[in-house]
Order: C-alpha cells, then structure tokens, then sequence
C-alpha cells in the first residue's frame, strides 16, 4: 500500500476499499468492540512475532480511515487499525501512531492553508456585442490631433463572434474583494492579456478594467491590434497561472459609455498592478 493508493480508497468509501489485490478494511471500532476482538499489541517478550511498520501504509492507512469517518477520535482510531488489521500492523505501537498522526494533522494544516492562499475562481462573462467594428471607428474618426496612438475599442465583444454563443463564460484567478475606481480624469487601467503560445500566434487578446465591467476581446483584424499586441510581447509579465497564462500587461484607457468604446493609450502604459 503507497501514498497513492490513498486518493483510490477516498473515492469510494464504505465498509471496505480495495487497493491492489489487498482490501483495506475502515470499519471504526468502539472500544468495547476492541475488546471483544481481542486484538491487544504483542507483550513486549514477544517482539520476534511483530512485524516492521510501513510509516507510508500507516499514513495511507489514517487517511482512509479519516476520510470515511472524519469524526472518529485519537484513540478509535488506534483501535480501529489495530482490530482490522492485526498483522500488517502488529509492530504498532504507541509513539508510534501518535508521530504518525501528529505528520498527518500537519499535512493537513498545510493543505489547508494552501487553499485559502489559492486564487479564488469566478466566472464572468463578455458578450452582448457582435464587434462590427461600426462604433469604434466612428469615435476613432473623431479623436483629436495628437492622439493616434490612443486605440478604440468595442467594449463587450465575446471571442466567438459567430453570434450563436453571445454570452462566453471566462474564468477569474483573481482573489481581490475591491477595486480601484476610475481617477478624476475618467481614466482607469486595463489589463491585457496575449494567449500563451509564442509570438507569432495571433488570437484573439482579452482585455479588462480590475472590476471587469467592461470586459473585450481584441481580434487581430481590429484597428490597433498589432500596436497593444507588440506593447504586451516587450513589456509583458507572465501572470498567475506563469507559463500557461500567457503574459499581461497594463493600459490606461478611459469609457465612452455612450458610445459603447473603450479608448485604450498604447503609449503611455500603465505600471505592473497586482490583479
């Protein structure tokens, strides 16, 4: 029995989980039940009969029997092991189960720990726009002199276009409970982030402010692509999921809720945030 064997025996708990060509009984045993067994450790002159202990099995051992009865105590839990499986166990003693425990609370603790320090996962969704681009070169056509640099976008566009999936579901690694509101100004930063893949690979580019209510996707036909495409590739970080999240990087930018547009500046960019 390995460290393996104990995710096997958690997806079917029961009267017994098998393992290989053994069966590992989990059976809890009261302490009446122990005695009636009659399944007490070796007397100390009889240490010839007891059999070394797989610390590995012990723990494999403990998280079944846990995982099927997360209320039994310390001392039902000894019981149990020993009354089910006196022979594989006959060297158990004492020290060594509560060591043995004491391991496997702390693997326990540290598990949990580890998913409150996860990223939470959200869904949200983008869509409600067919991203015809009418909007956005409309306001394009009116920017002021000087500001050629600036890319607008269509703001809730889905990366499937076809129209028959209007509302794409995205998910969010992003554990933060508030967001930074737009400046006085109106301007806000946006993050972008290019599929991992390499260079030459043109997808479609997600974009988004930190509360993600404006939400789009950059398709490589759209005027300004390749200019918010080559910002991220130079200055770019990986993001929280590293080599398989692609890179990000930040923009400021401003809403034209009228207009429905995102107006993104490709060229004074916006520091590294931590969404």
């Amino acid at each position: 029995l390995d460290l393996a064997g104990v995710w096997a025996m958690c997806e079917a708990p029961g009267d017994a989980q098998q393992h290989g060509d053994a069966t590992l009984s989990v059976q809890p045993v009261s302490a009446a039940g122990a005695s009636e067994e009659k399944v007490p450790l070796p007397a100390s002159g009889d240490m010839a009969e007891r059999k070394p202990v797989d610390k590995e099995a012990l723990m494999a051992v403990i998280q079944a029997i846990k995982f099927s009865h997360p209320e039994i105590t310390n001392a039902g839990l000894l019981r149990t092991i020993r009354a089910n499986h006196p022979d594989e166990f006959s060297g158990l003693s004492d020290s060594l189960f509560k060591s043995t425990l004491k391991k496997w609370n702390a693997k326990q603790d540290e598990l949990a720990k580890a998913a409150q320090q996860a990223p939470a996962v959200k869904l949200f969704t983008v869509g409600g726009n067919t991203g015809d681009g009418t909007a956005a070169s409309a306001v394009a056509a009116q920017l002021p002199e000087g500001m050629g640099y600036w890319v607008v976008l269509e703001d809730g566009v889905p990366m499937d276009r076809s129209g028959t999936k209007p509302h794409q579901a995205l998910i969010s690694y992003v554990n933060k409970k508030s967001s930074k509101k737009a400046s006085k100004d109106g301007r806000e930063v946006f993050k972008v982030q290019v599929a991992e893949g390499g260079a030459d690979l043109r997808h479609p580019m997600l974009l988004y402010n930190q509360d993600r209510k404006h939400k789009t996707f950059i398709h490589p036909e759209v005027p300004g692509y390749d200019r918010i495409r080559s910002v991220v590739l130079e200055e770019g970080r990986e993001g929280k999921l590293k080599d398989s999240g692609g890179l990000k990087a930040f923009f400021n930018g401003t809403v034209d809720k009228k207009a429905g547009v995102l107006l993104i500046d490709t060229e004074n960019t916006a520091p590294q945030q931590g969404w």
